[in-house]
C-alpha cells in the first residue's frame, strides 16, 4: 500500500537531479541499521559514484535508527521505485521517497512510515545524519593535508571538537573509517587533535562487521 498522508514532518524537496529514500525496520542498534543501509545502497545506487548514505537517530514512532540514501535521479521513479524497493528489501521495511520534488510516497508498516520520512527529510535538507557512504570516501586513507580532504571528497567542512587547529594540519585516518555528519546544509567531519598539527576523526572505530557488510 502506498500512502501520501503522513504528516510527521514538513515536506522537503530533493536536491536538483537527485532522489532521496528513507527506510527503517525500527532498529534500535546502529549496526543493524547499517545492514539495512548496505542493502538499500546495493539496490538503488550500487554503481552511482555520487551516492550518499546515512543513518539517523529519529523520534517516530519512538527513538530508533533509520537510514537514508540520495542518488542520481535516473531509472524508475515514483510508485515503481518504491514498489521495487519494497520487493527487494522486504515488506517489513517502511519507505519514504522524495523527488524530484516534495515527499510524495510512503510504503510499508504504519509504525515505521514517519521514521522513514523523518530520515528522508533530514537527508534532503542536509540537517542531520551520520554519513556512512559518500563520494571520495576511498581517498581518505593515511595522512592527508586538510585541503586534500576537502578537494578529494564530498566533505565540505572540518571541525575540531578539541579546539582550534592550524590550517596546515594533516588528517590521519586509520583503516579508512570516516564518518562525517550532515549538519546545517553541509557535510562536516568532526575531529580531535592529538598533536599540534594533526587531526583524527572523532569517531574512529568500526562497528562490529560480518560477512557482506
Amino acid at each position: 500500500m502506498i500512502d501520501t498522508a503522513v504528516p510527521a514532518v514538513p515536506l522537503a524537496a530533493a536536491p536538483a537531479g537527485r532522489r532521496v529514500v528513507g527506510a527503517t525496520r525500527l532498529d534500535a542498534d546502529a549496526h543493524d541499521a547499517e545492514h539495512l543501509l548496505a542493502d538499500l545502497v546495493r539496490v538503488v545506487a550500487a554503481n552511482d559514484p555520487s551516492v550518499v548514505a546515512c543513518t539517523h537517530l529519529v523520534s517516530s514512532p519512538w527513538r530508533h535508527v533509520a537510514v537514508s540514501v540520495s542518488f542520481a535521479a535516473a531509472g524508475p521513479a515514483g510508485p515503481e521505485l518504491v514498489a521495487g524497493l519494497a520487493a527487494a528489501l522486504g515488506e517489513d521495511v517502511a519507505l519514504a521517497a522524495i523527488g524530484p520534488g516534495p515527499v510524495t510516497l510512503h510504503r510499508g508498516p504504519d509504525q515505521g512510515r514517519r521514521g522513514a520520512r523523518e530520515a528522508a527529510v533530514e537527508h534532503a535538507t542536509r540537517s542531520e545524519g551520520k554519513v556512512v557512504v559518500f563520494p571520495g570516501q576511498q581517498a581518505l586513507v593515511g595522512e592527508l593535508p586538510l585541503a586534500e580532504v576537502l578537494t578529494a571528497s564530498a566533505v565540505e567542512q572540518i571541525e575540531c571538537l578539541s579546539g582550534a587547529y592550524e590550517p596546515d594540519s594533516t588528517l590521519r585516518v586509520v583503516g579508512g573509517f570516516v564518518r562525517p555528519r550532515l549538519r546545517a546544509g553541509a557535510m562536516v567531519l568532526h575531529c580531535s587533535s592529538p598533536g599540534p598539527r594533526e587531526l583524527v576523526p572523532w569517531e574512529m572505530e568500526n562497528p562490529p562487521q560480518c560477512g557482506g557488510h
